[in-house]
């Protein structure tokens, strides 16, 4: 072949593979627009606002969807749940609650999900779906959500008594809770809340026995600097969690979040949520975001290796507006 018409030949064969490229690439850029635009309808065109709100501060603010409630589930007492559903009938807002289980009795940390295996226990499992279902019916409410064992992945710090490390036995709880609670009404929505740390993973029970995933995510100024040795924004505490389950095919929330208060700079918690919120309602960054959950309170533990209690509380003005 003369080196003109092998010059020519290259020179066809280099083209055809540019325009084989472009149009895959065109192809893909198409893909992925069209993914993007099906996840943008499936959650974030849905998302909302929530408050754990303690003194009642947002339960006639319009811009805020969900409620969370906390229960300190403590032995066979259901008044504190059935006060919590008796003011929620009265609410537009949808009740998430989230069900802490202090179980009663002598038992060593290692054999909590043991413990919880006990009829009497399991009785106030079946109990607590049965409440839920009756809240449902009575007053005609689409869905709640039941968050149970919240930052399971927590272990080592001596926070939960659930957070005990036990991954199997967590996994195996929390899907005889679920099935328990979806076999009486499945309009109780499944909430799996850890805390989004690398070993969250390991607690994942399927995704056949969940509706969606969530995390708790928390600034605490003198913490980060302590411990850190630098402030984190909300990308530098989200990101990571986002990453890790983006592609699990579930909304993401934040069930309960917020930045606490600075003592260098009095401004520092308003510019960051600010900033935060901006990404949070960003329709592509974090595409897959469903709720964000605002912890408007004061902290109640110490964090590990801290003592101080963060206050998490920013104008009100400020802190749903857009």
């Amino acid at each position: 072949m003369k080196i003109k018409t092998l010059t020519k030949y290259i020179n066809s064969k280099i083209l055809w593979v540019l325009i084989t490229l472009s149009i895959v690439a065109l192809g893909f850029g198409l893909f992925q627009a069209g993914s993007l635009a099906a996840d943008y309808i499936n959650y974030k065109s849905k998302f909302s606002w929530g408050a754990f709100d303690p003194r009642d501060e947002f339960v006639n603010d319009s811009k805020v969807k969900i409620q969370n409630k906390f229960w300190g589930w403590n032995g066979s007492d259901y008044s504190q749940l059935d006060d919590i559903l008796n003011k929620s009938k009265y609410s537009t807002q949808t009740l998430l609650l989230t069900v802490e289980p202090w179980l009663k009795g002598n038992y060593s940390p290692a054999d909590y999900y043991t413990e919880l295996e006990k009829d009497t226990n399991k009785t106030i499992i079946k109990q607590t779906c049965v409440r839920l279902d009756k809240y449902i019916k009575d007053n005609n409410k689409s869905e709640v959500y039941l968050r149970w064992s919240h930052e399971m992945d927590l272990a080592g710090q001596s926070r939960y008594p659930w957070a005990n490390g036990d991954k199997v036995g967590f996994i195996k709880a929390f899907r005889n809770i679920v099935t328990e609670c979806r076999k009486i009404n499945n309009k109780i929505k499944i909430v799996w809340s850890p805390s989004g740390n690398k070993e969250s993973i390991k607690y994942y029970p399927g995704s056949a026995y969940l509706d969606v995933i969530a995390f708790s995510v928390f600034s605490n100024p003198e913490w980060e600097l302590k411990n850190l040795g630098k402030l984190q924004n909300f990308r530098d505490i989200f990101n990571t969690r986002y990453e890790m389950y983006k592609n699990y095919s579930k909304p993401i929330w934040v069930a309960e979040g917020g930045v606490g208060n600075y003592s260098a700079d009095s401004n520092y918690q308003t510019k960051w949520w600010q900033d935060a919120k901006k990404d949070i309602l960003d329709p592509i960054r974090y595409v897959k975001l469903q709720t964000f959950v605002y912890y408007y309170d004061n902290e109640k533990f110490p964090w590990y290796n801290s003592n101080n209690l963060p206050d998490y509380r920013i104008p009100k003005d400020q802190l749903f507006d857009k």
